[in-house]
Parts: structure tokens; C-alpha cells; sequence
């Protein structure tokens, strides 16, 4: 039962991500804008149904130039975390941010785990 039903929303439009939030408890994913962090509903985007309630924390800003996420004042290959992406690879993963954002030249990227806390039965 969740007790409090939180009014932010998280969209995933890709089939991926999704399922690897769902089936593995978290994901990291790349969004061409800052999302406000904390407790959000998991929207699928293809069916626009909630599916999913999550804490969406931020990890650091993308620089796909260097395949690096910039945290505080660290660097950190983006292949660290292609295993909770939904993806099979970094170059997969890529090619997917560039299909969904339709060009990531000169956007800011942000980088942000996604975990997991109750998945919800969707109402027919």
C-alpha cells in the first residue's frame, strides 16, 4: 500500500530503461534536462500508464565528447554504468540518447539513477 502518492513524474519512452528499472531495481539514465530529484512516478511512455513509484537521485552532468560524467569534481566513465542502463553497451546506450533527444550537440546532459521502490498494478 503506498501511503503517499507523489504528484512528480519520471517518463520513459523507451522499452529498455524500463524493464531494467523494473526487472533490476534501478537504472541510470541521461536526460537532456535537469530533473528535480526525490520520491516520483514511473510514467511508461508508451502506454502512458503509471507503472512503477521511484527515487530519482542526480549523479552528474554528461560529456558525451569524453564519455565521462562529471561528479563534483571527478570524472567518471560513462561505461561504469551502462550494466544498470537497459542497455548491452555504451555505443547502444548512445545511439539511443540521440534517437530519443533527436541531437545532443550542444544540450547539457545530466546523468540520474533511478531506483526503484514499489511497482504499481496499472488499473484497466
Amino acid at each position: 500500500m503506498v501511503l503517499f502518492y507523489p504528484t512528480l513524474r519520471i517518463t520513459f519512452k523507451l522499452k529498455e530503461p524500463l524493464d531494467c528499472l523494473l526487472n533490476k531495481g534501478r537504472v541510470y539514465t541521461i536526460r537532456p534536462f535537469v530533473v528535480r530529484e526525490g520520491m516520483k512516478r514511473v510514467i511508461d511512455g508508451r502506454t502512458n500508464k503509471v507503472v512503477a513509484i521511484a527515487m530519482v537521485t542526480k549523479i552528474g552532468r554528461v560529456h558525451l565528447n569524453r564519455l565521462v560524467v562529471k561528479v563534483q569534481d571527478k570524472y567518471i566513465p560513462l561505461s561504469n554504468f551502462v550494466e544498470f542502463s537497459g542497455f548491452n553497451s555504451l555505443g547502444e546506450w548512445i545511439i539511443a540518447l540521440y534517437k530519443v533527444t533527436n541531437n545532443t550537440r550542444g544540450v547539457k546532459l545530466y546523468l540520474y539513477r533511478v531506483e526503484l521502490l514499489k511497482k504499481v498494478k496499472n488499473r484497466e
